[in-house]
């Protein structure tokens, strides 16, 4: 009976990869394409046609969708272009309209990084992650300075399941939020010092087999030393392609340096390490351990910083990490 009901769930979540999820709020009427619209209801397994391409969406559905309970529609994979045209034209639009809603507005821009970041590392082409980096990085800026409460929202949405992609896009949202509460940084500065950095910081990974990164046994000592030279290996890309600032480079080359001399690839200690960097480390062990992968379990946020205080103490910005503990805080008010 349970393997029968663990087929059924998993087919579910099958099908619902199928489909993107739109919230309602964030639909430019104007300027939304003609796609078949979804809605999925409790009775049912997948999302049921509910507006074809051949009769646009109207106002008034958007109204009898809220009142009817629902807050999000769906939309073929297989319009994902069309989709993603729309994003990129009206994503700006959208954050900036005081009618739409902080939670939709970081569920939009989470969802719509992801979305990005995935299409271009399944390319293992670093030209192209960094070209679509910037798409990804300002309208993250925008919602995180816009409103005090978007760090929180973003963080409890980030994705339960390790991939390159979102690995990338989790550590630049908190890193980010990190930045922006310890550091006090400007929009400028999460735009050119911070945010290349975090987005960027395992770039070299597209040049290596998915395979080597979802091993269950330990690395050899030759795919150590591989692992050693990738912060190298990604600051030499990134620098081959636009120029970085001090506080860029470091993050990527240093993001795996400890405070007590024990990372790598250079061993440095204390201070010879920038705050740019501590957050990187902090913010890359964290997704890390709190996201499921082939060979652990996903532990939960206080496991997860239970684990970092435990293992390593000495290792990591004690005031950072307090800090990052605090954003996961439900917002006061």
């Amino acid at each position: 009976m349970q393997k029968q009901s663990d087929q059924t769930d998993s087919s579910r979540q099958e099908s619902q990869r199928d489909y993107i999820s739109i919230s309602l709020d964030t639909i430019q009427l104007k300027s939304i394409p003609a796609l078949d619209f979804y809605i999925k209801r409790k009775e049912d397994d997948t999302p049921i046609l509910f507006r074809s391409c051949s009769f646009p969406i109207h106002r008034n559905d958007l109204v009898a969708l809220k009142e009817g309970g629902y807050s999000t529609l769906w939309v073929p994979n297989r319009d994902y272009n069309l989709y993603d045209r729309y994003l990129n034209e009206n994503i700006s639009k959208i954050i900036r309209d005081p009618n739409v809603t902080v939670d939709a507005k970081c569920e939009l821009t989470y969802n719509a990084s992801s979305q990005i970041m995935q299409q271009v590392f399944n390319s293992s082409d670093p030209d192209e992650v960094i070209e679509a980096s910037s798409k990804v990085l300002e309208p993250v800026i925008e919602v995180i300075f816009a409103n005090q409460t978007a760090a929180h929202n973003f963080i409890v949405r980030t994705s339960m399941d390790y991939a390159l992609y979102t690995h990338s896009v989790n550590v630049c949202l908190y890193g980010m939020a990190l930045a922006r509460q310890s550091l006090k940084i400007s929009k400028q500065d999460a735009l050119t010092r911070f945010g290349p950095g975090l987005l960027l910081h395992d770039i070299a990974k597209t040049l290596i087999e998915k395979e080597f990164f979802n091993k269950t046994e330990p690395l050899t000592e030759e795919e150590w030393e591989i692992m050693k030279q990738l912060p190298i290996k990604s600051v030499e890309i990134v620098k081959d392609l636009f120029p970085l600032t001090p506080e860029t480079e470091s993050i990527i080359l240093h993001h795996h340096e400890r405070l007590d001399g024990s990372g790598y690839p250079f061993g440095l200690k204390g201070d010879e390490i920038s705050l740019g960097a501590r957050i990187c480390a902090i913010v890359d062990v964290f997704d890390a351990i709190n996201t499921r992968r082939p060979f652990q379990e996903r532990k939960t946020s206080f496991d997860t910083f239970k684990t970092m205080k435990q293992e390593m103490a000495g290792k990591l910005d004690e005031d950072l990490l307090r800090d990052f503990i605090y954003l996961f805080l439900p917002p006061q008010g």
